[in-house]
């Protein structure tokens, strides 16, 4: 289980993003279409203070090294991460359809305040949960990225179907995960079958779900970024 960490404090630029995307995505309906499965996504972004993995997910490039920002990853298992309950909207989440340009900004938002590419970021929402705030898996795993219940509780989540808190737990374990294994392809082995089984076979774990879902990310991820080029 990972060390216990503290609620993370409120960030006025992510609730800035928020309020603009809000503002312009009223005519956006509240149940947009989910993209198109099986692609893949390369790059990491930069971060406060330090650098982000650029390439796309190749094998070589996969290693990028991206410079740590001083917290060691630990070990919940796969949807699990680390969000804080201040910045929860005081009860007004619940009361939002959240359409999905909304929920693309605030991703955005979220993955540059941790370093991470956006475009991985939004592949990984895609691959666990379609972009549906409410979805729920048969394992007991709630909200955009999944968090297991133990693991959000862990991380001092006070409500996983808040988007909000649900996004920042998600970006900062899966970043945590990439500091601690340098390896894209380890890391989101690790967001989904947990740190530990990645240590304990020295790689992507043997589970054909693992291998599945690691291969579904990184296509995403490379069609999402693909997608950013062209615009």
């Amino acid at each position: 289980m990972p060390a216990g960490t503290g609620a993370l404090t409120p960030i006025p630029p992510l609730f800035t993003a928020l309020a603009s995307a809000l503002s312009a995505a009223t005519t956006v309906p509240s149940t947009p279409a989910a993209p198109a499965p099986g692609a893949s996504a390369p790059a990491a972004s930069t971060g406060p203070g330090q650098a982000a993995a650029t390439a796309a997910p190749t094998d070589a490039a996969s290693r990028a090294a991206a410079p740590a920002p001083g917290t060691a990853a630990s070990g919940l298992p796969p949807s699990g991460t680390a969000p804080p309950g201040s910045l929860s909207w005081a009860g007004a989440a619940a009361g939002l359809s959240w359409p999905r340009q909304v929920l693309e900004a605030l991703a955005g938002a979220v993955a540059r305040r941790h370093g991470l590419d956006p475009a991985l970021l939004r592949a990984v929402i895609q691959a666990e949960s379609g972009w549906n705030p409410a979805a729920r898996s048969p394992a007991g795993a709630v909200g955009l990225m999944q968090l297991m219940p133990a693991t959000a509780r862990e991380l001092g989540v006070t409500d996983p179907l808040d988007p909000v808190q649900n996004l920042e737990a998600g970006a900062r374990y899966l970043r945590r995960q990439f500091d601690r294994f340098g390896d894209w392809r380890l890391a989101l082995a690790a967001y989904n079958a947990g740190p530990e089984a990645v240590e304990a076979h020295g790689g992507v774990p043997p589970f054909a779900e693992t291998r599945a879902y690691v291969e579904k990310v990184l296509r995403l991820w490379a069609t999402q970024a693909a997608r950013r080029e062209e615009a």
